[in-house]
């Protein structure tokens, strides 16, 4: 009884700082890239990269394919069929190359990070419903891709677009893969969240999905510690129900047919009942 008033309280103050504050609440708690005057340049260089200020060359969606690994280990542990490690595991055992993605480190905090082994990628897998710290992370692709490495960059169509006008130049040897996202949460919601659950354990691991399903499960030391689906738990009903994306997610450029790359991944929900195969 406790954790569900905790849970009620904490879904009320997220609700009444979106209403309140509005822009502000986002300022607040969502990361937001600044643009930083360079007096002695003036280039405006910032302004002129852009993703939101300045359009990108974006393709109209020709076909879409269905498919799903088949290592039946590798699609069990993974949110969509495995696709994606696919591309991960390609990129580095066939091409020696370098992968970017985003993970949830000791402290539950989403973040991007490079892997070049089997082993590291395998953080990647299953979906992650917050907003992901991009850092200093295209300074690092750009240097794989100016030292000839082939390298794979997987994250949300505003990334890939802010990451392409980063570059300046397209490089053949970089595999953008856009993910259709569904708008983000802010880290910090994320934290209150799994603060107001008071669990004895500390938190050291967060997944999303079950087998099936979606699933809000915690771990602590692999161990598990709660897991409640998306009708009983209020994170996932506040997520689904989009009640505190990103203010720019209501109303995000990217959320069309033209893709910021030719590549793109989502989960095909309830493809079972229209084809026996999956």
């Amino acid at each position: 009884m406790t954790r569900i008033i905790a849970q009620v309280v904490w879904l009320a103050i997220m609700l009444v700082q979106k209403i309140v504050y509005q822009w502000n609440i986002t300022n607040m708690v969502f990361y937001h890239q600044k643009l930083i005057q360079i007096h002695a340049f003036g280039c405006n260089l910032c302004s002129i990269l852009c993703p939101i200020n300045n359009d990108i060359d974006r393709n109209e969606i020709k076909e879409a394919y269905a498919c799903f690994s088949l290592d039946n280990s590798e699609r069990k542990s993974s949110s969509s069929g495995g696709i994606a490690s696919i591309f991960y595991a390609h990129f580095i055992t066939k091409k020696n190359g370098s992968c970017y993605g985003c993970s949830y480190d000791e402290n539950l905090q989403l973040k991007f990070s490079r892997s070049d082994n089997l082993k590291e990628i395998k953080k990647y897998k299953t979906s992650k419903y917050s907003q992901s710290y991009i850092g200093k992370i295209f300074k690092d692709v750009e240097k794989d891709l100016k030292n000839n490495l082939f390298t794979l960059f997987i994250g949300t169509p505003c990334q890939i677009a802010g990451l392409k006008k980063y570059l300046r130049k397209d490089y053949k040897n970089l595999l953008t893969i856009d993910l259709i996202c569904h708008g983000v949460p802010s880290q910090k919601y994320l934290d209150e969240y799994i603060h107001g659950l008071k669990l004895k354990e500390k938190p050291d691991n967060i997944t999303f999905r079950g087998l099936n399903d979606f699933q809000f499960s915690v771990y602590s030391k692999e161990n598990l510690i709660l897991s409640e689906s998306s009708d009983t738990n209020l994170f996932f009903k506040a997520f689904l129900n989009g009640l505190f994306y990103r203010e720019n997610c209501y109303s995000c450029k990217y959320a069309n047919t033209l893709r910021v790359r030719r590549h793109y991944n989502r989960r095909f929900l309830g493809i079972r009942t229209r084809n026996s195969i999956y």
